[in-house]
């Protein structure tokens, strides 16, 4: 009988949720049948309860996730949506870059920067920008991040063989690591000495004139464990994306020159160099990274205009000690610190040689300047210097039976300095030559460079209590205080409620608020001909409810649903300069909108046999400016991934992925026809001990060479109409030895 009223109020639940418009009259039935699917988990739950099933049967594979509380939690008990992808996830993918594995992930949707030479956007719930700053990327919970785009390095290209696990929580992080985790947190934690045991080294060949090469380094002497690894990864770039057009057709236009390198390849050549050095013992671990990358090309061009010449150089560096130990029976304590270094050189050339275009007095382009031919181009030549140092401590009390504290502070200095050259702007024309060559001015240290940039300091405190107040109930209630000696400060809280319903079925209730700080560029661009900064920002900030379930059919049957709802405030965007005194063609850095976004993201995994496996993931978002109502440009409103796994023979292994992007729309004084859906489809082959210690790999990637793209800029900048091609069909071959 109590079933059956349960199973009653559950139907009628469902019934009266039919009306809520969740999503606009347009499309309300998937979003209804998603709550209902997520109302009848709780019902079935109720009324299949076998009171003798072992929990093990359900979760003996379950991965734990750190970045959700600070400690390693099961990912249906942690108090977040979050997705793990371990090593050998990531081998079955035939992954070779970061990018590749965080495809497969639901709700994110791995996009190019339409005015960034082609970095990689990670847009998370319709949340983007072309810098990316809205999501935090770690690496052995140290945060990758460039200070003056506030994103990741330039061009940021990560490869995979000295990755054990990627961990990814999709929605606020701020409570837990401050600014920038605001769409999402991903971690990626390297391997140590237990996942290499010895000597490991690989190769691969591809197409596009790309060959990686990678050797690892792993042993174990007393209580000391010792780890190195380096990986090299070149290409030489896809040259079948072709451009028509770009910012420089339309100067030959105007001015009758013939200076466009269009039709044209996107730059899309790379090498990166990436290397750990890694001491660790029961108290202390002590490492060291580099990522260096060398004559990486601009793709569409900084002006989009297409350089070919032009390159980015980055070094970057971190050295990291972490201390931790057993205070008492009920208290650990941890000391963390770090530096990093950043270098970064840009070569480029704006505009290329032969351009005619108008200059004002101050150097700049200028709608009203006199037309001035650059025989060599337009050139610029920014780089600059970055350091970062951060202490941070943090204590655990779980002395109390029902109830587990975090307690963590900590700073963050930020140091930066500019240095450039170039043959244009303020300090080199002043709007009287008629033709410039390539000789260049050196402008580091004095007013006409492209950036005023002030050191920052930033201090944080934050505290966080899991308590279970139930039996089978968690709740997670955290709050940190962020202080920048810029921008002011913020406070983030966060909440959360984890209910393990029953045997197989868990749910969550959580609330998050996150924020973004502006980055260097937004504040302290000046002299620039593309983006100016702007002192008198404030900080983003991201309201977000999420509501999620996990349930189990079966051993051999998951099931994960989850909606979100969120509101961003003050969100930093470069908008169209409207003073006419200002370069032609710049924006400017601006609190310029409020956004809002709903959807839910469902998984669906099977496990047929001990062969064969098939996991899949369907999301759709919905998010739109706050001051017009209008959908958020170029992400995606929806996806699905579906991949299948085939275990056959003796150690062969196949799997097939496809991956399905949808219903991406175009800003709003964008005219052109939307952008058209896609979907890739990969294939990999792999055969494990071909001989004794030998992995070989056979990966296609857009098997089918599908024509697909991501959207060009509009506006004033439409120089792209064609939008911007994706890469096309690669094959790669790759060997992996272990010597153990």
């Amino acid at each position: 009988m109590k079933r059956k009223k349960k199973l009653w109020a559950c139907a009628s639940i469902v019934k009266n949720n039919m009306n809520l418009r969740f999503f606009d009259s347009k499309m309300p039935l998937i979003m209804h049948a998603g709550l209902a699917a997520g109302l009848f988990f709780l019902a079935v739950s109720h009324t299949a309860v076998a009171e003798d099933i072992d929990l093990l049967d359900f979760y003996q594979d379950d991965e734990t996730v750190s970045i959700s509380t600070g400690t390693n939690k099961p990912i249906r008990l942690a108090p977040s949506v979050a997705t793990v992808l371990t090593e050998e996830d990531i081998s079955r993918l035939g992954a070779t870059s970061l990018d590749q594995v965080l495809e497969s992930v639901p709700g994110l949707h791995v996009s190019v920067a339409k005015n960034n030479k082609l970095n990689s956007v990670y847009s998370i719930r319709g949340i983007h920008t072309a810098r990316n700053a809205q999501v935090l990327v770690l690496i052995d919970d140290i945060p990758v991040r460039q200070l003056y785009g506030g994103g990741r390095p330039s061009n940021f290209f990560l490869p995979v063989e000295n990755i054990k696990r990627v961990e990814v929580v999709r929605g606020p992080g701020s409570a837990l690591f401050g600014a920038d985790a605001f769409a999402g947190v991903i971690n990626v934690i390297t391997k140590g000495a237990a996942e290499i045991e010895g000597i490991r080294a690989g190769v691969t060949t591809a197409s596009f004139g790309t060959r990686d090469f990678w050797m690892q380094y792993g042993a174990e002497v007393g209580e000391w464990q010792f780890v190195a690894s380096i990986e090299n990864s070149r290409s030489d770039g896809d040259n079948g994306r072709v451009i028509q057009s770009d910012f420089q057709t339309i100067f030959d236009n105007v001015f009758e020159t013939n200076a466009s390198l269009a039709p044209g390849a996107l730059a899309t050549s790379y090498e990166v160099t990436n290397f750990r050095l890694g001491v660790r013992s029961e108290n202390w671990d002590i490492g060291f990274l580099g990522w260096q990358q060398d004559d990486a090309g601009l793709g569409n061009g900084v002006a989009q205009a297409l350089d070919t010449q032009g390159k980015v150089d980055v070094d970057y560096y971190v050295l990291s000690a972490e201390y931790s130990m057993d205070y008492s029976d009920d208290v650990d304590l941890e000391v963390k610190m770090w530096a990093s270094s950043y270098d970064e050189q840009d070569d480029t050339i704006l505009l290329p040689p032969g351009t005619r275009v108008p200059i004002g007095a101050d150097g700049n382009l200028s709608f009203t300047g006199t037309p001035v031919l650059f025989t060599d181009g337009l050139i610029g030549n920014p780089g600059g210097e970055e350091e970062r140092y951060s202490g941070e401590v943090s204590a655990k009390y779980t002395g109390h039976t029902a109830h587990h504290w975090r307690l963590a502070a900590g700073f963050e200095l930020q140091r930066g300095k500019v240095r450039e050259t170039k043959n244009f702007g303020p300090g080199v024309l002043d709007g009287t030559q008629t033709v410039v060559d390539g000789t260049l001015t050196d402008v580091t240290n004095t007013a006409q460079a492209y950036a005023d940039i002030e050191n920052r300091e930033i201090y944080f405190a934050s505290i966080q209590d899991s308590w279970n107040f139930r039996k089978d109930w968690e709740a997670t209630i955290g709050l940190r205080y962020d202080w920048y000696s810029d921008v002011g400060s913020t406070l983030n809280p966060r909440a959360a409620v984890v209910w393990s319903t029953s045997y197989n079925l868990t749910s969550k209730l959580l609330y998050g608020r996150a924020f973004r700080a502006p980055s260097f560029a937004e504040l302290f661009a000046i002299n620039n001909p593309v983006i100016l900064g702007n002192r008198n920002l404030d900080p983003e900030t991201i309201d977000t409810v999420e509501l999620a379930f996990d349930y189990r059919f079966s051993e051999d049957i998951s099931s994960k649903l989850n909606f979100y709802w969120y509101r961003i405030e003050d969100a930093i965007e470069f908008v169209p300069a409207t003073d006419p005194s200002l370069p032609a063609g710049s924006s400017i850095a601006d609190n310029a909108h409020t956004q809002k976004g709903k959807g839910f993201e469902w998984e669906l995994n099977f496990q047929f046999n001990e062969n064969l496996s098939v996991a899949s993931n369907y999301s759709m978002q919905f998010a739109e400016l706050g001051s017009t109502g209008e959908r958020v440009a170029d992400a995606p409103g929806r996806q699905l991934y579906v991949d299948a796994n085939y275990e056959f023979l003796e150690s062969w292994n196949i799997h097939l992925a496809a991956n399905w992007v949808a219903d991406r729309r175009r800003s709003p004084n964008d005219m052109r026809p939307q952008l058209k859906d896609f979907t890739h489809v990969d294939i990999s082959l792999r055969k494990l001990n071909l001989i004794e210690g030998l992995n070989a790999q056979l990966t296609a990637r857009n098997l089918f060479d599908k024509d697909s793209r991501e959207g060009s800029a509009s506006g004033l900048l439409t120089a792209i109409p064609d939008d911007l091609p994706l890469a096309g069909r690669s094959l790669s071959l790759r060997l992996s030895y272990s010597l153990r």
